[in-house]
């Protein structure tokens, strides 16, 4: 790829971060009207209903027809439903800025899969990287630790970027041919019906539905921010990065999201946590560490 488009591509993965970061601060004022799962059906629900239309005006329904839904759905469903909901889930234990750090190790994820199937050698410097990023995610939650529930919210933070680092992976190698409007439409689709289906079989629709009739205005703006731009829009210019850079390279951006979280709440006149800033620079050195000199997906094409 020309230097010109690497540099566009990294600008647009840069701009899905910042807007993906946003949403952490939002999700803590949301988590406190909203169970875990709820708020996350809701949010899928909604970066669904903002894409689809948008993919049938620009591709028509031909295209819509045509892409692989049981893949797309599958891929959907596990890797961006399951995993938002892990993701949602962990921050309800901790808060927005750990979980940003804890997921700013997302490119230990991803060298991990390249490794396995890739065929990425596991050097002393890609281990070193490792290693760090894994340390850096424990610093920045272990200031807050008091309880089991903090444990299980990073647990479940590790599992979660696991499963978006592959999610984003099979929806660019398994969904190839389409555009990426058309890649992320298509998944969020399913990650809204899976985590739907799941808010029905858990009985807690009526809930759901009572806790949505509750939002005063402010609220509304608010879920429809943390849907539409902070998944939606976010998660369409990351497959866009994904398609030009690869997964490897992509990743290595998310370094950025804890201290893009760090300032927004600062900014609105909360705590400066240098735990969460030193966690946030041990992260950042080892995914520097790991950074592959060249797109991984090429060979794997």
């Amino acid at each position: 790829m020309p230097s010109a488009g690497r540099g566009s591509a990294n600008a647009i993965c840069a701009a899905s971060m910042l807007i993906w970061a946003v949403g952490f601060p939002i999700g803590d004022q949301m988590l406190q009207q909203f169970a875990p799962l709820p708020l996350t059906a809701l949010r899928m629900s909604l970066a669904a209903a903002f894409l689809v239309p948008i993919w049938v005006l620009a591709e028509g329904w031909r295209n819509v027809r045509r892409i692989d839904w049981p893949r797309a759905l599958f891929i959907g469903g596990i890797g961006f439903g399951l995993g938002s909901f892990l993701l949602t889930f962990a921050q309800n234990r901790t808060d927005g800025v750990t979980v940003s750090v804890v997921a700013a190790a997302m490119p230990v994820a991803g060298i991990a899969l390249e490794c396995l199937f890739d065929g990425r050698r596991l050097s002393l410097r890609l281990v070193a990287g490792l290693c760090l990023g894994l340390i850096g995610g424990t610093v920045a939650y272990m200031s807050g630790l008091g309880s089991m529930q903090i444990g299980l919210g990073a647990v479940a933070a590790l599992v979660s970027l696991t499963l978006f680092c592959w999610g984003s992976r099979a929806t660019v190698l398994g969904l190839r041919g389409h555009s990426p409007l058309g890649q992320t439409a298509a998944t969020f689709v399913g990650a809204a019906a899976v985590t739907a289906f799941a808010v029905v079989a858990q009985g807690d629709l009526a809930a759901t539905t009572r806790a949505i009739a509750a939002l005063d205005a402010d609220r509304v703006v608010l879920l429809a921010t943390y849907g539409i731009a902070t998944i939606g829009l976010s998660q369409l210019l990351w497959i866009v990065s994904v398609s030009r850079i690869g997964v490897g390279a992509a990743s290595m951006h998310i370094n950025a999201a804890p201290f893009y979280v760090m300032l927004i709440v600062w900014s609105l006149g909360g705590v400066w946590s240098w735990a969460h800033a030193a966690g946030a620079l041990i992260v950042l050195t080892g995914v520097l560490l790991i950074q592959p000199p060249a797109r991984i997906l090429a060979r794997s094409g």
